[in-house]
């Protein structure tokens, strides 16, 4: 069933690449065709995997895994990699100092250039974050809002800031819109509730992104509407990249599996891939082994 939850009098055109993002165009276009496409092999060195049940021995072992995947679209084509551990610091012709956290100015950065500068943003976990001007050589800043931020992404209608964090008991995440007003400063405004983090995204045409967050695969529309396409279990599976082919096929890299999603019937089939030299694998001792 899908759910959908309207945002009102808001108006606008969605883009981007994370969390670890790669994205192709026209995926809108292959998902909205009500047509089955033809079954995919595996991903090469990958091997289908039964879906695990919610709460199974396979997920709660996949959770320890110290194994996490990164998927990409190279010439596209799906590649798949251990993902990186290093912190995200996308560059900038300037340096920024101090780097402080606790005025919003640490942790992974993220950045956009824009016609009069930068938007920079910053994520430091429970620590905070927050979203930056910058002049185009860094001699002027201003805070526009303290926020953990995750994603700037150009639209024809402004940048999209997609905005969370899920620690503990939190899980929230939002898109916002930043633009400049009439007097030409920047302004950030609430575009759509997401319910949850957003873990990775993508372009899905000039109009939508598509955001994954641990609940489920969602549809931001530029109307502000959202909507629920897929509801997933990867909570315990910190999903980090996202991929949309031309043919509106999906892969999600994430620990221990990549899953795909293909479009069937209006609908997606889900399916779950793990590397081939670990088809078999148990929880020992707190860590997920391949057996």
């Amino acid at each position: 069933m899908n759910v959908k939850i309207t945002m009102s009098g808001l108006s606008l055109a969605l883009f981007f690449a994370v969390h670890s993002v790669d994205a192709e165009q026209a995926g809108s276009d292959a998902a909205s065709k009500n047509r089955r496409l033809k079954p995919l092999p595996a991903p090469p060195g990958w091997v289908l995997y039964p879906a695990p049940e919610a709460d199974s021995a396979s997920l709660r072992c996949a959770g320890f895994s110290g194994s996490a995947w990164s998927v990409s679209l190279v010439g596209g084509n799906v590649k798949i990699n251990p993902r990186s551990g290093a912190p995200v610091d996308e560059p900038l012709p300037f340096e920024i100092r101090p780097k402080d956290t606790a005025a919003g100015l640490g942790g992974d950065r993220r950045v956009k250039r824009v016609k009069n500068g930068w938007l920079i943003g910053f994520d430091a976990g429970e620590f905070g974050g927050a979203l930056w001007w910058f002049s185009a050589n860094g001699g002027k800043r201003k805070k526009l809002i303290k926020e953990n931020v995750l994603g700037l992404v150009e639209s024809s209608a402004g940048v999209l800031v997609l905005v969370g964090i899920a620690h503990f008991r939190t899980d929230k995440g939002e898109v916002l819109r930043a633009r400049k007003n009439r007097k030409g400063d920047w302004q950030v405004t609430r575009l759509a509730d997401l319910g949850g983090e957003p873990k990775a995204f993508a372009k899905e045409s000039p109009d939508s992104l598509l955001v994954l967050t641990n609940h489920g695969l969602l549809r931001v529309l530029a109307s502000g509407k959202v909507e629920r396409l897929f509801t997933t279990r990867y909570g315990g599976l910190y999903p980090n990249s996202m991929t949309l082919s031309k043919t509106g096929v999906i892969h999600f890299g994430m620990r221990h599996f990549v899953t795909r999603l293909t479009p069937a019937d209006n609908a997606y089939k889900e399916e779950w891939f793990v590397p081939a030299d670990c088809r078999r694998f148990e929880l020992r001792e707190r860590e997920c082994v391949c057996i």
